[in-house]
């Protein structure tokens, strides 16, 4: 009984130790902490990309925005915000609504990542950064952690933290980006 004892409280201490150690800590908002994802005051000037990552699904994928814009979603099997995040991420990619395309990054181990993606039968593309090649260009202060740019590679919107997916403010964001703005559309 010691012995399990023992080695939970050093598995604990080990995970513990890496994730203060890489800097990763959830970023809590409350019960329902959820906020809109709204855009910055200003986009930034277009940021380097051509960046290649494995997916997946497919290989490796070169990660350009495209013209609708990109949304980049940092997220963790770990982190107990991902499922929620992920799943509300995957049922509005599957409305077929105009919006930028959607890739959710991790830097967890592929099998581990595979085995979370199956359990949930995600269908929205998961990229894998191990290395942390995706760090300059949108770096990560937590998990979940999203980025929101336009087709032209400027960086429109930034929240750490959990997205409220469904609010009308993240949608009109998402819209304005898709249609070739920066802004949401006026009405």
């Amino acid at each position: 009984m010691r012995r399990v004892v023992w080695a939970v409280a050093a598995g604990a201490a080990l995970l513990l130790a890496f994730v203060f150690r890489s800097g990763l800590q959830p970023a809590y908002r409350g019960p329902s902490g959820a906020r809109p994802l709204v855009a910055d005051s200003a986009p930034s000037t277009p940021l380097p990309f051509g960046i290649v990552l494995g997916s997946l699904n497919a290989g490796l994928v070169r990660l350009e925005p495209p013209p609708g814009g990109l949304v980049i979603h940092y997220w963790a099997t770990w982190n107990p915000e991902s499922g929620p995040e992920l799943a509300a991420l995957d049922s509005l990619a599957r409305t077929g609504a105009p919006g930028p395309r959607v890739v959710a990054v991790t830097s967890d181990p592929m099998p581990s990542v595979a085995r979370y993606v199956r359990r949930r039968h995600l269908t929205l593309e998961i990229l894998l950064d191990p290395g942390g090649a995706l760090e300059g260009t949108a770096p990560r202060r937590a998990v979940p952690s999203t980025y929101l740019f336009d087709g032209l590679g400027r960086r429109v919107a930034r929240h750490d933290g959990p997205v409220d997916w469904w609010a009308p403010e993240t949608r009109a964001t998402l819209r304005g980006v898709a249609t070739g703005g920066t802004r949401p559309p006026t009405s």
